[in-house]
């Protein structure tokens, strides 16, 4: 479990770095992004910051043996793959590259990792 919430600790980590160091190359290279907007600098920065900080928690949490903050860095994550959940279902289910994008990207480590951080919070509290 601990390897898991490393793992998207470091993909969450190293995806707001490159958010926030070259916004444009993430936003022209990413499956989809540019259908859901114009680029924004700022915009793009913001949730970089927001990524880097749910890779932080989720570092601190387990560096620090508190649960409780593995969870709360996976809240933004999930709230995250909901939004982009209703999106696929306003696209009408589109199976696409869009759509396996948001999958593997978004929603799968949104997922598994509070799943981990629930079964670490969870193991903690046995």
């Amino acid at each position: 479990m601990r390897f898991v919430v490393i793992v998207i600790a470091i993909s969450y980590g190293l995806n707001g770095l490159w958010m926030l160091v070259d916004p444009k190359l993430w936003y022209d290279t990413i499956p989809g992004i540019t259908m859901l907007g114009p680029y924004n600098t700022h915009f793009l920065r913001d949730v970089g910051i927001v990524y880097g900080v749910c890779a932080g928690g989720f570092a601190w949490g387990l560096g620090t043996g508190r649960s409780p903050a593995l969870i709360v860095a996976a809240a933004w994550p999930v709230l995250h793959a909901l939004y982009h959940f209703q999106m696929w279902v306003a696209r009408g289910f589109a199976l696409d590259l869009v759509a396996l994008v948001n999958l593997l990207l978004i929603q799968l480590p949104a997922w598994i990792g509070l799943w981990a951080a629930w079964h670490l919070f969870k193991q903690e509290k046995s």
